[in-house]
């Protein structure tokens, strides 16, 4: 990070995790020698800060999660030391370079065993355009500078840490980026391990992302596309606390989404944008947008306009 913000005591870095992320213990630090510091900056929706700390431990518990908890998403890319995160049944130890993702309205542990500075970047999940199964999927999956897409899109990630001036085009370019990271995470988790159980979900999902502009796509087409039943289609979809349905609309509302917010189609109406990705209703779009994001899209559009 080029700037030097004034290091904080153990005290203040709590008021600081209190005021700005969801409940989270602080554990295993020295009150004596502790010190902490840390840059913010927002875009849009997007929260950046810098981080260096001592060693500690900081943990969301179940306790500390409530039914009114955002569903955000948060990214760490270690910048010096070692960071240490566990959430579900997988630990991950970053080192300088990598990078990884997690979820706060599931139970994580973060561990500090050395001095360290990193980068957050924390945005709600509905920002990128996968459902919250399959960015949960991607927690604790890692990226490496040093090796294949993550020697592309990290240095342009790490830059974030930087004072950025928030204007519309920056919060695109943003939101882009972490839709990129998102995407070679996928691509990293999938190298991790066989496709064996979940290969029919990927196929299906895959199926349906190329075939979105379709307005007939629906889950018994899929299942008809890939042979199988549509009993087992369904299956498969319900291990991953989703239907087909709400899967295709997902995934419509959130190009559009993304569409709405980009100047290049600014010439384009709501249903001609809507409809290059299958929804032809119009009564349809609005209430599949507002059901998604809370928001009628001729108002977000309007607001990503200002």
């Amino acid at each position: 990070m080029i700037d030097h913000p004034p290091s904080i005591n153990l005290t203040e870095w709590r008021k600081f995790l209190s005021a700005k992320f969801s409940s989270i213990r602080t554990a295993e630090a020295k009150e004596s020698d502790f010190q902490a510091s840390f840059l913010e900056s927002n875009v849009g929706s997007v929260q950046i800060y810098g981080i260096q700390s001592n060693p500690h431990t900081l943990e969301r518990s179940p306790q500390l999660i409530s039914p009114e908890s955002p569903h955000d998403v948060k990214f760490y890319l270690q910048l010096s030391g070692t960071t240490i995160i566990e959430q579900g049944n997988r630990t991950t130890a970053l080192r300088p370079g990598q990078l990884t993702l997690f979820v706060t309205y599931l139970p994580y542990t973060i561990r500090f065993p050395t001095a360290q500075q990193g980068l957050l970047v924390k945005a709600p999940t509905n920002v990128l355009s996968h459902p919250e199964s399959v960015i949960e999927s991607l927690a604790l999956t890692t990226l490496d500078r040093k090796k294949g897409i993550g020697s592309v899109l990290l240095p342009s990630f790490s830059l974030l840490g930087n004072r950025i001036e928030e204007d519309r085009n920056t919060v695109q370019a943003v939101e882009f980026l972490l839709e990129a990271v998102t995407h070679a995470l996928i691509g990293a988790r999938q190298a991790e391990r066989p496709l064996t159980h979940d290969s029919t979900f990927e196929k299906a999902t895959d199926y349906i992302d190329r075939h979105l502009s379709d307005p007939s796509l629906n889950a018994e087409s899929v299942a008809k596309a890939m042979y199988i039943s549509l009993r087992s289609l369904q299956k498969h979809f319900a291990d991953h606390q989703l239907t087909v349905s709400k899967y295709i609309k997902s995934r419509r509302v959130h190009l559009i989404r993304r569409d709405l917010a980009n100047p290049a189609f600014s010439n384009l109406s709501i249903r001609e944008i809507a409809q290059a990705h299958g929804l032809t209703q119009p009564s349809h779009i609005s209430r599949a947008f507002k059901d998604e994001f809370g928001i009628s899209p001729r108002a977000f559009r309007s607001h990503a306009a200002d």
